[in-house]
């Protein structure tokens, strides 16, 4: 039996896996000018502009690094990708975003953005001291999710998603504070715009954050695997007394046994405890 992580999340769910102790060869607060993708699609961060890089800091959390974006900076850092591509479209489908982060100041500031011209995107964003999850595209349905106060200098987990249509995310475990109105959001997200973490890059709406790690993808994220994306990130993080006394990780990892034959239990090569 071995810890769950998300590499057992069903084949072809993950469009894109950053985490800061994926990165090899920086010493402590050494710029940021790639992130490598370990989700196996190839899709690495990058950020050419040195004025634009994130820092890479050390022993930052349960003895790891994180990666810090500083909004101070000129012209804002952001690590980005030209295009996803065919790697994250969903389309009017299911999806999901994950986030270990620590929100440091308040002001309109985008985490994470996918948007092509205005008329699409995925949008994780902090205004005031609230954090929305808002996939849009104009002219259709594009109502949001909201977590009050995340302006506290500590780490929480973040796990959002569609499914058929619907929104869903927990912060730490629990479901966010406030629905904008329905849940209900059934907006495309077809576009191959650029993708961007720590910023919107031309709107100078940069953020002030420490990004521990970060995954992208598509297909539905059933509540089962959604609880054990939130226990991974909170076992590996020592994260867990941010838990609900009832999560079923608050206590152990999510684990997994290879796969051996025929079960009910089995998710994609392995069962899943």
């Amino acid at each position: 039996m071995t810890d769950w992580t998300p590499s057992f999340l069903p084949s072809g769910n993950l469009s894109g896996w950053y985490k800061a102790d994926a990165i090899t060869g920086l010493s402590d607060g050494a710029a940021v000018a790639s992130w490598v993708d370990s989700s196996g699609r190839s899709n690495t961060l990058a950020q050419s502009t040195s004025g634009a890089q994130p820092s890479y800091e050390t022993n930052e959390l349960n003895s790891l690094p994180i990666v810090r974006f500083d909004k101070d900076a000129s012209p804002g850092d952001n690590l980005l990708l030209a295009d996803l591509g065919g790697s994250f479209e969903p389309g009017t489908g299911d999806f999901f975003v994950a986030l270990v982060v620590k929100f440091v100041s308040s002001g309109t500031q985008f985490v994470m953005a996918k948007a092509d011209s205005g008329t699409q995107g995925l949008n994780l964003f902090i205004s005031g001291s609230d954090f929305f999850f808002r996939p849009q595209t104009v002219g259709v349905t594009t109502n949001n999710l909201k977590q009050s106060s995340v302006i506290d200098s500590a780490f929480h987990t973040i796990v959002c998603r569609r499914v058929s249509g619907t929104l869903g995310s927990e912060f730490d475990g629990s479901a966010f504070t406030t629905d904008d109105g329905s849940k209900v959001n059934n907006g495309t997200l077809s576009n191959d715009a650029a993708f961007h973490i720590g910023s919107t890059s031309t709107q100078g709406l940069d953020t002030d954050m420490d990004l521990a790690e970060a995954l992208i993808g598509v297909g539905t994220l059933t509540d089962a695997n959604m609880q054990r994306l939130t226990g991974y990130f909170a076992n590996k993080y020592a994260l867990t007394g941010n838990l609900p006394a009832d999560h079923p990780f608050k206590s152990a990892s999510p684990k997994i046994t290879p796969f051996k034959g025929i079960s009910s239990g089995l998710v994609d090569g392995g069962l899943v405890t």
